[in-house]
């Protein structure tokens, strides 16, 4: 560290956001060369070139994006050391948060999240990865992401959650199918009468429907599995498959597609959806105001 100008990390942070050694100056109040020398100084630091030129546009590496959410969290500690009693203003920041999402819940929160967000932090910007229960402390604790959203254990050492919403399944399938028709009460055996899909991220033959189905000593049949939510849906509209869906995705679902829905005729198992952080983070303003903004965008479900 003693090697090391820190005053580079205000600069580098201005050239990963703006992508622009002409427009990192002007924001740092540096000369454009003296940028270009700061720039050099930090692409021998870094042992990477941080930005590469793409189509006449400089874009940063793969390196420099996984660094942004730690330079980002870096500096406002280092503010908060001289001067703890400033508030935080999204509408100054200018940053770069990782969410490691499920589709189920991207497809959910994110409209709603980022109609708030282009307008209360413009200068905030979201990158998606994928993620699932058994990658996400990983993902979480190595930095490839800032916050977690999906079915996770509430209770893991060295992070903290916050249940989101709970959610349950019911039946989909396109309009005048059969299933939706009838207007006799649905029983479990009426799904050995239907052809039906299965969403499984990870391939499984069975899902909650199954195992809700095995006591009865009844079995369906799963002509199609796929891995997606939204793509099940697409299928569904177009096809005799029948789906059991999430019921806050599968109301999205029939306000764009030709679907409808009735409620499942036996109980099924349904699942809580958490929001996950390290604990060191618990503190990161940036990241308390995005928690803050994903509970509201949950109440815009309702």
């Amino acid at each position: 560290m003693r090697s090391v100008d820190l005053n580079l990390l205000t600069t580098l942070q201005a050239l990963l956001v703006e992508q622009s050694v002409s427009r990192a100056a002007l924001k740092v109040g540096l000369s454009q060369p003296a940028t270009s020398h700061a720039l050099a100084r930090l692409r021998e630091l870094f042992k990477d070139a941080l930005l590469e030129r793409h189509g006449g546009q400089l874009r940063r590496t793969a390196f420099a994006s996984e660094l942004m959410p730690r330079l980002d969290a870096a500096l406002r500690a280092a503010r908060a050391v001289f001067d703890p009693e400033v508030s935080f203003d999204p509408m100054q920041v200018s940053a770069e948060v990782r969410l490691a999402a499920t589709e189920y819940v991207s497809a959910l929160l994110l409209p709603p999240l980022m109609k708030k967000i282009k307008s209360e932090a413009p200068g905030v910007d979201f990158r998606v990865i994928p993620t699932n229960k058994l990658a996400v402390a990983e993902i979480l604790r190595s930095g490839q992401a800032d916050l977690a959203l999906g079915v996770f254990e509430p209770y893991v050492p060295g992070f903290r959650s916050e249940a989101l919403f709970d959610d349950d399944f019911v039946i989909v399938a396109r309009l005048g199918h059969p299933i939706l028709a009838s207007r006799a009460r649905l029983t479990p055996l009426c799904f050995v009468d239907h052809d039906w899909m299965l969403v499984s991220p990870f391939g499984d033959s069975v899902g909650q429907v199954d195992d809700a189905l095995q006591p009865l000593g009844i079995c369906r049949r799963v002509r199609l599995t796929v891995p997606n939510f939204l793509q099940a849906s697409e299928v569904a509209s177009e096809t005799g498959l029948v789906l059991a869906l999430g019921r806050r995705l599968a109301m999205r679902s029939i306000q764009r597609l030709p679907l409808g829905w009735r409620e499942l005729p036996l109980t099924v198992r349904g699942f809580t959806t958490n929001m996950m952080w390290v604990d060191q983070r618990n503190s990161d303003p940036l990241l308390l105001w995005v928690r803050q903004q994903i509970a509201g965008a949950v109440k815009a479900l309702a």
